[in-house]
This record gives C-alpha cells, sequence and structure tokens, in this order.
C-alpha cells in the first residue's frame, strides 16, 4: 500500500531531482500511474494524471494504463479523462 499521493509525488521529484539527476519524461510518469492502478487506487491515479498530465504529455500508453485500471477496478464509467 502506497502513503498518499501527495507523498508519493514529492519522492517522484526527489527522485527525478536527486537521484537521476534529469528530468523524467512520459515513461516515468506511465510507471507512476501504473503503480496506482496495479494497486487499484483509481482515486490517486486519477488525482496525479489531472496534477501532471500538463507536464507529461500522455500517449496511448499513458490512456490504456489509466483505461485498464479503470476496468480492473470495476470502474467503466470513469472514462473522462
Amino acid at each position: 500500500k502506497f502513503g498518499s499521493y501527495e507523498e508519493t509525488l514529492e519522492a517522484f521529484a526527489r527522485m527525478e531531482k536527486k537521484i537521476f539527476k534529469k528530468k523524467f519524461g512520459v515513461d516515468e510518469f506511465n510507471i507512476l500511474l501504473r503503480a496506482f492502478c496495479t494497486e487499484r487506487e483509481m482515486k490517486e491515479a486519477r488525482s496525479i494524471f489531472e496534477k501532471l498530465h500538463s507536464r507529461f504529455k500522455p500517449d496511448v500508453k499513458t490512456m490504456n494504463i489509466l483505461l485498464l485500471g479503470f476496468k480492473e477496478a470495476g470502474d467503466v464509467t470513469a472514462t473522462e479523462l
């Protein structure tokens, strides 16, 4: 189980700045989203998507990760991204 999505975003930013020392791209964004979707934490996945989608241009993979996550969580009505 993850901490709050705010804590996760802070850890994501720290990894970007202090560990990897490079700007993350859509691939890293997708990994973050996939982690929440795999745990069926769709509220948090949606919040992360809404907060970061302007920074990381979503691609087909991003949308597939989210759609599959919502489907697996039983929320087939959550297609308004």
